[in-house]
Formats: C-alpha cells, structure tokens, sequence
C-alpha cells in the first residue's frame, strides 16, 4: 500500500475505480458516493413539501440521501453474483434480527409503523453490506474514509458557518431553525450548530460516530499525509470536535469525552498528547468567544447540563421536565412492555401505540420492549461477535499495518459509544451503519494480510 496519501493520489484512486468498476458496480458507487455527499442533510419529503409531520409515513421517514442509499443498494444487490460478493458473518447476524422483528407483527398496535420500522432496519443492515462489498480492496477502502473525512467535513463546516452567520451579515447556507405556536413564529433558534440535520440530536450523533473511524484512521502509523491532505483532515477533526462539543448533547459529549480520555490513555503518545492538547486550546478559546458572541448557546449548556446531569446528584429540579422523570418514565414503560409480550415484545415502531412515550432512549431497553427475548438474544450475539473483532486485534496486533492499527486506535471510541448506546437506538442511525461498513472492511483486509504473512512464513 502506498505510504503517503495526497490529494493526486487520491484522484488517482477515483479514476481507476470507476474505471475498472466491473457489473454495475459505477452506477452503485456513483450512487453511493452521492448518499455520503448528502448524508448530513436530513429534513425529508415532509419537511420539505411542508406536508403535515406524521412519523408513521413513508414521505416522513425518508429523506433525499436515502433515494440514492436505496438506488445504491439494489444495483449491489443486482449484481451481487455476478460480482462475487459476499455477506460477513455480522451481517448474517444482523439479517436473523430483522427477520425476528417481524414477530411483532402479531401484537403491533400499529402495523403500518412496525412494518416501516422494520424496513428502516432492513435498509441500513443493507448499506452497511454494500459498503462492505463496494469499499474492499486497499485503495478502494482510502476512497472510502477520503469520502467520509470530507463528508463530515463538510457538514461540520456548514453548520458552524451558519452558527457564525446567525450573530453576523455573513448570509446562511441553511436558514436556521424557526418554532411556531399556533402558525405563529416564535423564535428563530441561533444558536444552534445544526448544519443540514433536522434537529441538534441528529447532528451530534453524525458527527460522533464519523469521527470515531476518524480519529484512529489518522494516527494510524502505515499511510502518510501530504501536508494539504494533512490540514484538511486536522481541520476536519477540529471543525468537528467543535461542533460536538457546542452542539451540547449530553450523552454524545459523555462519549466523546471519555472516548479522548481512554484514547490518550490507551496510546500514550507525544503526537497523541500535543494533538489533544491543541484540541483542547482550541476548544477553550472558541468557548471564549462564544461567550462574548451567543451567550444563550453558553446558557443552554448550563441547562442541559443542570436537566441532563446535575439533576441526578441535587433535589432542585428545572422547570422544565427533568432528566430524571424522563428516563424513570421511558424505562419504566420499556419494561412494562417486555412483561405484557415478554417472547416478540411489543413490536418495533409500536411502543407509542402502547405508551405515551415515543422512544425509550435506551438500545438495551429499546430491543428488549420492541422486540422480546428473540430480538435481544440475537442482538447480544451481534455485540459479542462486534466486540470480539477488537478483543481478538487487541490480543493479535500487527504493529504498524493499517488495518490492526485503525481496530487497535479505534477500541477505546468503541468503548466510549456506550454512553450513546445506552441513551439512543442506534440501529436506526445511518451513521452508524456507515461505521460498521468501515469495521467489517477493516476486519475483512486485516484478515487478508494476515493470510498472506502466513503464506511468506510458510514459504
């Protein structure tokens, strides 16, 4: 593999993979392509057509990027023979799940939601197995996280720019956001880092789970950067890092937090340790400045984290409903709903028919009320053979080859995601499945350059 990756090379990379793009794999990857391009612009036909918002339908649940996920994945799918691809053993998994969620049919209180829910799943099961099978090869798996470096670069660029356009003449990309009572406008919310995302919750875990590849892809020790390469990417990871930071959600700022903390740990690196520092200074500062430009962004921090923290630990509570209340609600009808169909749970997509509460913010509890104990022990399958890819790389690293060193680098981020997974259903989240793409790839080149050390060793 090439050690150094600049822009050329990069566009070198492009060219001989359309080229040589073999049974319909140009229109897939074009497709695919255009998907990551738009990924970070979520509003969906609804929102777009002014329809009224019903999350119950199709047009409400899809969203322009998705159009080309779809067309993205049936020429895969098309050409899946005929191109010799294959399906890994976590997509196996993960396929029996979907098949199980159709049990709560049976007991859905709202058919149509279950079956547009299990769809959802169904579809982002298939992107990440088209990824798989569009991105495996060497340069191929470059363009890949070349592709989502600038996609996340992109997104985080336009919401801070329209952060700084909201205090200032500079004109929005996208207009924020605006709340209306009674058709009546309100408030046009500025001090939202919210890019092209329907709301802050959906920009926050974007961002997250993208820079958890990354990060460890950039201090991986194999590939080098050219220097224009090298700032863009740290620009990247510092526009990004910014807007996880000010966008203020509580469970994704936990995990990133202590995602850093382990990662500095885990290394124990000089470059490590002077790259963090900077982040640091730079996060600082800009906080800084925001004080001085949006003081209610400074002031909504201090809310949720008296609503999201400080509540669990004081008995004053804000005047707002609490974290707390929340949670103890959301978890309570979660396990109400396990009891009354404890084999097929309630149905996924179901459980506002059944509750007053729309999510339970909970994967664990999420899977367990919507889909019973089938759906929870398939899903507790898929977690240990997910976990075990970096316990295994863990145990068996390969120092200095790209692919051990991304699953190495990457561990302590995966660890970190547990603060996320425990407050978001991560499995209808397509940034999630675009990390899984990237892990299965890395499992699945790491494996072959094992191989082939073994075959030089035998030789």
């Amino acid at each position: 593999m090439k050690t150094e990756l600049s822009f050329s090379y990069l566009k070198d990379i492009v060219f001989e993979t359309f080229q040589n793009a073999k049974g319909g794999e140009r229109f897939s990857l074009l497709m695919m392509s255009i998907f990551f391009f738009s990924s970070f612009f979520t509003l969906t036909f609804c929102h777009l057509s002014n329809m009224p918002i019903n999350y119950q339908e199709f047009l409400c649940r899809i969203c322009p990027c998705d159009v080309f996920g779809i067309l993205a994945i049936l020429g895969v799918l098309a050409n899946f023979k005929a191109n010799n691809y294959t399906i890994p053993k976590l997509i196996w998994i993960l396929l029996l799940f979907s098949l199980i969620t159709f049990t709560g049919l049976f007991v859905s209180k709202n058919i149509e939601a279950t079956l547009l829910s299990i769809g959802i799943i169904l579809y982002c099961i298939l992107l990440a197995l088209s990824i798989f099978n569009l991105y495996n090869s060497e340069r191929r798996f470059i363009l890949l996280m070349s592709t989502i470096l600038i996609s996340c670069g992109v997104g985080a660029f336009i919401g801070v720019y329209d952060f700084i356009a909201n205090y200032t003449a500079l004109p929005n990309l996208i207009p924020p956001r605006e709340i209306y009572k009674n058709g009546v406008l309100v408030e046009v919310v500025r001090q939202d880092i919210i890019s092209g995302f329907r709301n802050t919750g959906q920009a926050s875990n974007y961002f997250y789970f993208l820079i958890v590849a990354l990060i460890p892809f950039y201090f991986q020790k194999k590939i080098k950067f050219s220097t224009p390469y090298n700032l863009m990417y740290l620009f990247t990871l510092a526009i990004t890092s910014f807007a996880i930071v000010y966008i203020f959600k509580i469970s994704i700022l936990l995990s990133f937090i202590s995602s850093i903390v382990l990662f500095t740990i885990f290394m124990n690196s000089r470059r490590i340790y002077s790259y963090f520092f900077g982040l640091l200074v730079v996060v600082f500062l800009s906080g800084v400045v925001i004080a001085k430009v949006s003081p209610e962004l400074l002031k909504y921090g201090r809310f949720k984290y008296r609503k999201r923290i400080l509540v669990w630990f004081t008995d004053t509570k804000p005047k707002k409903k609490s974290t707390d209340t929340f949670i103890k609600r959301n978890y309570r009808a979660a396990i109400d709903g396990f009891k009354k169909y404890p084999l097929t749970g309630v149905g996924v997509g179901s459980f506002a028919k059944y509750y007053d509460v729309n999510n339970v913010h909970s994967t664990p509890l999420t899977i367990l009320s919507n889909t019973g104990i089938l759906g929870t022990i398939v899903y507790v399958l898929f977690l240990c053979y997910f976990f075990k890819i970096f316990i295994d790389n863990f145990r068996e690293r390969i120092r200095e080859n790209v692919y051990s060193d991304l699953l190495y680098f990457m561990t302590p981020f995966i660890i970190g995601t547990c603060f996320s997974w425990a407050y978001t259903f991560h499995l209808m989240k397509r940034e999630f499945w675009i990390l899984l793409g990237v892990i299965l790839i890395t499992t699945e080149l790491l494996q072959f350059e094992k191989r082939k050390l073994n075959r030089v060793g035998h030789d």
